[in-house]
């Protein structure tokens, strides 16, 4: 086990020296969270990190996506952001030192086409690291993978859930998986044949009733794929109590509830703890030729996984979120949110707000208020919080 750890961290140096500008953006990024948690309450003068959903829409139907739910809703449902929408706030973002990491994530953002494309390109042009997550299908068509090598993206996250039977029916699409394969193919060799370092290329699994006893199937199957890095997170979702108490406590400080009810998913929290601890395990203690991450939410025992996925309202994690104190998300609507995945509160818009007037304005400051009132009266993040993979990263 140690000489896995090792070699793991040895692994991630490397990738750290060939992918300087992601590394550096990490870097201020987790410089600014150990800031924010010695410091309760400190705000940033703006953001280190810019996460924008650019696309409401998708081609799968993952059993487990909160966000494919809130995208339904009248004030998301086939809502995009443009280039022209975002090239203010990146030119804005760019005079800021340190630059912040910009990630763009959807629904999914390769429907934006050229427009997708165009974006990348104004972050490079502008000295701004970025990072894409996808599903992966398009980028099985070799020109469309070669064309966003060509944009300078540092990062591509794209998902992989299990084997081939298991990620297509989580998936919805019994394309699914072929295709995200291919396409973590055809990136690598676009990357190769251009000779670029970058982008990074990583595959993220989330886990689930449907896949937590295929994991090791699943690492069998990316050490054959050319991958840099392999992150494992634990779902999203919320419990029907943490919901009445969200609502609850929304209500009292003066906001409206949120889209809570779209991460009520008891079927796909339905994990043995025993069976996805020995998988855990078995993959962190096995060599392997990529980076190896979780996403750890109290350890992997079997206790503290049952606790996680049983609905428990005990705290997880003693963490605090620090994303509304250093992280700026926007949603295709536009408008600017403390979360992507629970779009409760918005403090304004890109195509209306200047970020840093926005970052500053009454709105977020309310905002702000209400998380640290929640944590003087309960020592806890709000109940909606409590399983959100935004703790762990």
């Amino acid at each position: 086990m140690f000489f896995n750890r090792a070699a793991n961290r040895f692994r991630l140096t490397l990738l750290s020296a060939r992918h300087r500008r992601m590394a550096g953006a990490v870097a201020v990024r987790r410089a600014a969270e150990m800031l924010c948690r010695a410091r309760p309450g400190f705000v940033l003068p703006h953001p280190v990190e810019l996460v924008v959903a650019v696309e409401s829409a998708c081609q799968l139907k993952c059993s487990m996506c909160g966000i494919r739910k809130v995208m339904k809703r009248p004030e998301f449902f086939g809502r995009r952001i443009t280039r022209a929408d975002l090239l203010p706030a990146l030119t804005e973002a760019s005079k800021w030192r340190p630059r912040p990491y910009l990630k763009l994530t959807g629904g999914e953002p390769l429907l934006l086409g050229d427009g997708l494309l165009g974006m990348l390109d104004d972050a490079g042009r502008l000295g701004l690291a970025s990072r894409l997550s996808t599903n992966g299908v398009l980028l099985s068509d070799a020109a469309l993978a070669r064309a966003l090598v060509k944009t300078g993206v540092d990062a591509v996250t794209i998902s992989l859930d299990g084997p081939r039977d298991v990620h297509n029916a989580i998936r919805g699409r019994d394309f699914a998986f072929d295709r995200a394969a291919l396409g973590i193919k055809n990136l690598f060799l676009a990357r190769k044949s251009l000779g670029s370092a970058g982008p990074l290329i990583m595959v993220s699994t989330v886990v689930s009733a449907a896949n937590h006893h295929r994991l090791i199937e699943l690492f069998g199957i990316l050490k054959e794929l050319p991958i840099d890095w392999w992150n494992v997170q634990l779902i999203n979702y919320v419990s029907e109590k943490a919901r009445d108490e969200a609502d609850a406590v929304s209500k009292s400080f003066g906001f409206e509830p949120g889209a809570w009810d779209a991460f009520v998913n008891e079927p796909v929290t339905q994990v043995n703890p025993e069976s996805l601890a020995e998988q855990l395990m078995a993959v962190a203690g096995a060599r392997k030729n990529f980076v190896l991450s979780f996403l750890d939410a109290g350890g992997f025992s079997p206790r503290s996984l049952k606790a996680y996925y049983g609905g428990s309202e005990i705290e997880v994690s003693p963490r605090f979120c620090t994303v509304p104190y250093l992280a700026m998300h926007v949603v295709p609507s536009g408008d600017m949110v403390f979360c992507i995945d629970y779009p409760h509160v918005s403090y304004g818009n890109i195509k209306t707000h200047g970020l840093k007037d926005a970052w500053k304005s009454e709105t977020a400051r309310k905002y702000r208020r209400y998380l640290e009132e929640c944590r003087r009266l309960t020592g806890s993040n709000p109940p909606q919080c409590q399983r959100c993979n935004w703790l762990y990263n």
